[in-house]
């Protein structure tokens, strides 16, 4: 038995010394990185979303997190189960292969999942057009005035854009009602979209605004890189 640990622990110290990456499956970090893989499950293929959204070429998502900060992958029907509603419930409902992130402290303060536009968008470059996914009514990505939420909260500001991919900082918006919503009260969070134009993918992410700093959503949203795998 001991034996068999220590080859297993020894696999495991040349693998990170090949590879730099910490970490078995869709989530690894490097060099400060947060490396996450998707496609990563089969929860929500079915025939119809197989062929669009899974049957796919496989794509990395890199990203610089604040220190301590990590991502895991969540079980949605346990949260279902329990009542017991994370962040990656919410981003479920319109993203494939949601990602929880926790703080320092195991804190779950986000999560963020990608999706695939089924048809390609009339104007690559009209959020509406590209986001149309995530835009719902009781809960959704605020990009554009025609889907208005209260307050006027609209929000879509590119921080980064490189030609092939761009990033933005948008509002996620939550009505009273919203089951993961336990004030009762309309509310909303930061959240980041980020969309290659090459591969009509995007990632949705939406993050705690409590709990994470504006500074520190603006520092995720333009360290995000994607990567064909």
């Amino acid at each position: 038995m001991k034996k068999t640990i220590c080859a297993v622990s020894l696999v495991f110290v040349i693998l990170v010394a090949l590879t730099g990456c910490i970490g078995f499956g869709p989530i690894q970090t490097k060099d400060g990185k947060t490396i996450v893989a998707f496609p990563n499950s089969d929860f929500d293929k079915n025939e119809y979303t197989g062929p669009w959204a899974f049957d796919i070429r496989p794509f990395q998502i890199e990203m610089e997190l604040p220190q301590g900060w990590s991502c895991r992958q969540p079980d949605i029907d346990e949260q279902i189960k329990n009542k017991q509603y994370l962040y990656s419930y919410n981003i479920s409902r319109y993203t494939f292969c949601a990602i929880d992130i926790y703080d320092e402290n195991g804190t779950n303060v986000g999560a963020f999942g990608y999706t695939v536009n089924s048809e390609p968008p009339e104007n690559p470059d009209f959020p509406p057009y590209v986001f149309s996914q995530v835009l719902g009514n009781t809960y959704g990505f605020r990009v554009d005035a025609r889907f208005k939420a209260p307050d006027n909260e609209e929000r879509f500001d590119i921080v980064a854009d490189n030609g092939v991919v761009y990033t933005a900082l948008t509002t996620v918006y939550q009505s009273g009602v919203w089951i993961n919503n336990p004030t009762g009260h309309y509310r909303f969070n930061p959240g980041i979209l980020s969309y290659n134009r090459s591969r009509d993918i995007f990632i949705a992410m939406e993050l705690d605004g409590e709990l994470v700093s504006e500074e520190q959503v603006q520092a995720i949203a333009e360290s995000i890189v994607f990567k064909d795998l």
